[in-house]
């Protein structure tokens, strides 16, 4: 709910020449990638609690993959505002498991 609030809310206020770089995001990103790029571009800025209420929102959410839609991209967002490559992360961690 916060977070999606939060994300309607810089939605609204983006400049035009924002959305116009955000469109220039070639589509063909991966995935993960692409919402880390896209939070910076936006300067979506989150913190471990919002994202700790939305992981423990989703066992509860009438909509599971869209509310962990919102829960990856605040992670991705998170790992940009600390210069963490979310991508590298994710590979790294599919490599062990």
């Amino acid at each position: 709910g916060e977070l999606l609030e939060q994300w309607e809310r810089i939605k609204r206020s983006e400049k035009p020449e924002a959305k116009s770089d955000k469109a220039d995001l070639p589509r063909a990103l991966p995935a993960l990638m692409r919402a880390q790029k896209i939070a910076e571009k936006t300067k979506t800025r989150v913190n471990l609690k919002q994202i700790a209420a939305n992981v423990e929102k989703l066992s509860r959410a009438k909509n599971k993959e869209d509310k962990l839609g919102e829960v990856l991209f605040a992670l991705a967002a998170y790992a940009e505002e600390k210069k963490l490559d979310a991508e590298a992360a994710l590979r790294a961690a599919v490599a062990i498991h």
